[in-house]
């Protein structure tokens, strides 16, 4: 039987075909999920048959790696403005400030795709997700070519930083759920990012001492319930939560599955359990830094900010697994986690809001998820290297996103 908006769209280009399959495409896979979403879904959404559709996009995946990789295009091609760098600074400083504006319109037209653009990634294929690392590449790098004109007195090194920060600021419009209207969010995107690219403080104030890297308990527990929950961590981290099964984890540990889901059910029940001891020790270790900052607002975010830094770096792995599977597992573990992450947000909040109460709720909670991303995606940079310097950096950054620095 045809669909009813068949008749309509006979005359239809397959390019817009292509386009309107991939836009259904990318707003299934982020409600969905790419393991859960099917091409029969994306037929009845648009109203093609499969046949059509299968002709364009034979699997699922090629329908998915297609929705990614455009998506990915589509923002660098918001940066277009930004290719050619003047030689006059302030006219470098003002086609920054356009091209920001523009990446940051591209970003907040796609914001409801949080799951898809931040934790997605890891189900494409090795060879799809350097193309797609490519692409993102290009926006830092254009980034970081007017930067310098900007501000020629940094080095390469602090040049590179400071732009892969401000990136991270603008993309968590498609990371993070708010209720700020998009205009609103534009500005706090682009007024957000300048600040980190023209601060000095991001880059020279003074930090707290780093203890020497510990060894996170699920990596240290030799047991074999550690090391099922070890093997759970590592592979969720690669590959994703929908992507892993009791299977693959009975492969890498050489234990049965049999005698594995004896013990437990499924594998959210491993991750939940890792979620509750390593979430436990996040929350001492922060209310402790807290509780010894004193009780000016200032000292304690300041402390939240080191402790938070120390602390994602020491547990890379299982730090972002919470952040980009909670909200995958099924309902009842999800809320769980949905509630581990307010607790969290809590002391953030709090002290935000203490120091810069001219921002209401929705803005100081979308700073703080900026500020989060940034420790994540300085860290996928250096590849969660215990170096204190780096870490150093990247807590400054934190701080100069949050209230402007130390």
């Amino acid at each position: 039987m045809s669909h009813p908006n068949s008749a309509a769209r006979t005359s239809e280009t397959t390019s817009d075909l292509r386009r309107r399959v991939i836009d259904a495409g990318v707003e299934l896979f982020d409600t969905r999920g790419f393991v859960n979403a099917t091409l029969e879904e994306v037929c009845s959404e648009t109203g093609v048959d499969c046949d059509t559709l299968k002709a364009e996009f034979p699997t699922v995946y090629d329908l998915f790696r297609e929705c990614m990789l455009t998506s990915a295009r589509e923002l660098r091609a918001a940066t277009d403005i930004g290719a050619n760098v003047p030689d006059d600074t302030r006219q470098a400083r003002a086609l920054l400030l356009s091209m920001l504006e523009s990446l940051a319109a591209a970003h907040v037209a796609r914001r409801t795709r949080a799951g898809f653009v931040r934790g997605d990634y890891r189900y494409l294929t090795a060879e799809d997700q350097a193309e797609l690392r490519a692409t993102h590449a290009t926006i830092n790098e254009r980034i970081a070519a007017l930067l310098h004109r900007v501000r020629p007195d940094l080095n390469s090194g602090d040049v590179e930083l400071l732009s892969r920060a401000a990136a991270s600021t603008i993309a968590t419009a498609g990371a993070a759920p708010t209720v700020l209207p998009s205009p609103k969010l534009e500005t706090i995107l682009v007024v957000s990012a300048m600040r980190l690219l023209e601060s000095q403080s991001a880059l020279t104030a003074t930090t707290g001492e780093f203890r020497p890297r510990m060894t996170p308990p699920w990596m240290a527990d030799n047991s074999k319930t550690g090391r099922v929950i070890a093997a759970t961590i590592n592979l969720v981290y690669a590959k994703g939560f929908s992507a892993v099964t009791m299977k693959d984890i009975a492969r890498e540990t050489g234990f049965p599955k049999w005698a594995i889901e004896r013990k437990v059910k499924n594998t959210a029940d491993l991750l939940t359990a890792a979620f509750a001891t390593g979430g436990a020790i996040m929350r001492d270790a922060m209310d402790n830094a807290a509780k010894e900052a004193g009780r000016l607002p200032r000292d304690i975010l300041l402390a939240l900010s080191h402790k938070f830094v120390e602390h994602y770096f020491t547990d890379p792995k299982l730090m972002t697994v919470f952040i980009l599977d909670g909200h995958h597992l099924p309902l009842q573990y999800a809320e769980r986690a949905a509630q581990l992450h307010e607790e969290f947000m809590e002391g953030w909040l709090e002290n935000v809001k203490a120091i810069r109460p001219e921002l209401a709720d929705a803005e100081a909670r979308f700073l703080v998820y900026a500020a989060l991303n940034i420790v994540e995606d300085v860290g996928i940079h250096v590849n969660w290297e215990y170096d204190h310097e780096a870490m150093a950096k990247t807590e400054r950054l934190v701080l100069a996103t949050l209230i402007g620095g130390r």
